[in-house]
């Protein structure tokens, strides 16, 4: 498993929230999902927010799953 350094975890949070917002500017232009093009940049897009996301967060557990992590978050208090 790959972790990256900390400071680099929130600058993947801020492209992941540039890149979602850039999506949803896609979205409008899609008209309902109507025209193809417009659309699978939005799903191209979105699924690269999400990328980013799950590397910030991989960063944040360090490593754990979700319950691991709340299970030691537990133990300790």
């Amino acid at each position: 498993m790959i972790f990256i350094n900390p400071l680099l975890s929130y600058a993947a949070l801020f492209f992941a929230i540039v890149i979602e917002v850039i999506g949803t500017m896609f979205l409008g232009k899609s008209e309902h999902f109507t025209r193809l093009m417009p659309t699978l940049t939005c799903a191209v897009f979105y699924a690269g927010s999400f990328y980013m996301l799950a590397q910030r967060i991989k960063v944040k557990l360090r490593g754990l799953t979700p319950v691991q992590y709340r299970n030691q978050s537990l133990l300790s208090a």
